[in-house]
């Protein structure tokens, strides 16, 4: 495996604006041939996983939000058929909080 030849084309992509699914893709390669463990997390979270089930405090500052004061109705499908939210934050109905405000509705 060339590690250093997959960096110079995902310089390269970056340069062209190749789909970033792409880059990823290549990221993850470079990431487990470096066996950077930090690196291959970053990218699986980043690009794959996403920063769910993680501690709050290993979350990159510019993956949080702030969202104050706002309230809205809300419904979004799930398998076995739709969820509705009424009055909540929408910082209750970020990814990683959806199974909080679930358990919190269902106890109401």
């Amino acid at each position: 495996m060339n590690i250093k030849g997959l960096i110079e084309d995902v310089l390269t992509s970056l340069g062209e604006n190749k789909p970033i699914d792409e880059i990823a893709s290549k990221g993850g390669i470079i990431a487990r041939g470096l066996k950077n463990k930090d690196f291959q997390t970053w990218v699986d979270n980043e690009f794959f996983n996403g920063y769910i089930n993680i501690e709050e405090s290993k979350i990159p500052g510019y993956r949080k939000t702030t969202i104050v004061g706002v309230e809205a109705n809300f419904s979004r499908y799930i398998p076995t058929g739709i969820e509705t939210y009424k009055d909540f934050s929408l910082s209750e109905l970020l990814p990683h909080r959806w199974a909080e405000a679930r358990a919190d509705k269902q106890s109401k």
